[in-house]
């Protein structure tokens, strides 16, 4: 337990103080803490009789800051970069999310003494400059792996900013624009004609890149890891063991999900063997789509160079207007395997997705609209039950089906 007493004393310029200790034992040391006023000394005295009861106290003397924290877990992941655990790009997410956010609103604050309210303040302020519901999730998450950090090294004994997070359940994924089947016609058409200022290397590359994302369902960085040992030209299979970041790091997928194999046309394995023949550049890492210099290319050269271009000339982009995104190419790839009949683990699998949940609310969209659907049910009545006896048509009715007498 904890006890309040008077104290008075000396300075060393030789006036006359006096305070109110608190007095208390804390893993078989004496500790204390002196305040000007009876009730200050009184309030703590409760708080860290509840905390000791707790085994959540912390020593004042020993308390870190959320700014010092942070310094302490950027330099944990740099550590991490440098071994490969984590990318820069993730390590890049992290050090803006700290110093434009975190620390300029909760850095003073001792991590120990880290409150919900507290927490919901930084979500309320992140609101106020501007940041997005997604954006502000995600920083959420980082503030989240930030004071676990700390509480596996008895930085703090809470974890306030778990039950903080529940808060921002629900937040719905950001919509990419997806493509029509007449706008992919319209696309596919165009990337046919070699446009790319007369080159016939940019006009394939943008080719393959195209191809890969609309009919298998490759993510932007796969295309540009992949390496010509994880093509099987016999089997026609792509072995996705790799992505290339925009920081241009080869490195493994983010989930044990993102490593597959997977199926290729025999297009688009006509397309890579006739870029292996005209435009392959030997490299140190064996990619396969890269620039004659051996360069690869980066996704703000692609999509200003490559892909908005090829828009424009497909009829689906002005200066001025938002462009698709070359993941809604992606987004299609899945909404095909779903309405071609493929299975849902499958087209999960393939997509490289860990359950089929993911797949159903981000990636199969409507391809053919509503009467898919009708064609389905129909089809299953129709093997189950007799023929319906009614003659007139249902869709056009007035009348209720079912009485209500």
């Amino acid at each position: 337990m904890a006890s309040v007493g008077k104290r008075e004393w000396t300075s060393p310029s030789g006036e006359k103080r006096s305070g109110y200790e608190v007095r208390y034992k804390e893993g078989g040391k004496h500790r204390s803490k002196t305040f000007r006023l009876k009730k200050d000394a009184d309030t703590f005295r409760r708080k860290v009789e509840a905390e000791l009861a707790d085994r959540t106290h912390i020593p004042e003397s020993e308390a870190h800051t959320v700014a010092q924290v942070c310094e302490m877990f950027v330099r944990h992941t740099e550590d991490r970069v440098s071994d490969g655990r984590i990318g820069k790009a993730r390590q890049h997410d992290i050090k803006t999310a700290v110093d434009r956010h975190i620390k300029p609103r909760l850095g003073t604050i001792k991590i120990k003494d880290l409150t919900w309210q507290s927490v919901e303040r930084f979500y309320a302020d992140c609101r106020k400059a501007g940041l997005g519901p997604r954006t502000l999730k995600k920083y959420a998450d980082i503030l989240r792996i930030i004071e676990d950090y700390a509480f596996k090294r008895d930085l703090t004994k809470q974890r306030v900013v778990v039950a903080a997070n529940s808060e921002l359940r629900g937040i719905p994924r950001g919509k990419v624009r997806t493509f029509t089947v007449t706008e992919i016609e319209a696309l596919l058409s165009a990337v046919e004609t070699r446009h790319h200022r007369g080159k016939h290397h940019g006009h394939l590359l943008t080719k393959c890149f195209v191809h890969l994302a609309a009919f298998c369902g490759l993510r932007f960085s796969e295309i540009r890891g992949l390496t010509w040992g994880c093509i099987d030209f016999e089997k026609r299979l792509l072995l996705i063991r790799h992505s290339l970041s925009r920081w241009d790091e080869l490195k493994g997928p983010k989930t044990r999900a993102g490593v597959r194999d997977v199926p290729m046309p025999a297009h688009v394995a006509a397309l890579l063997l006739e870029w292996r023949e005209r435009f392959k550049v030997a490299n140190e890492r064996d990619l396969v789509l890269i620039l004659p210099s051996g360069r690869s290319v980066a996704p703000s050269e692609f999509h200003a160079g490559y892909w908005k271009p090829l828009l424009t000339r497909a009829g689906l982009w002005e200066k001025g207007q938002d462009a698709h995104h070359f993941h809604a190419l992606r987004h299609f790839a899945a909404s095909c395997f779903v309405d071609m009949g493929m299975s849902l683990p499958r087209v999960a699998a393939t997509l490289g997705h860990s359950t089929f949940d993911m797949t159903l609310q981000v990636y199969a969209h409507e391809i053919r609209g509503g009467d898919r659907q009708h064609d389905v049910v129909d089809v299953m009545s129709g093997r189950l039950l007799p023929p319906p006896t009614f003659t007139h048509d249902v869709r056009n009715s007035s009348k209720p089906l079912i009485s209500n007498g």
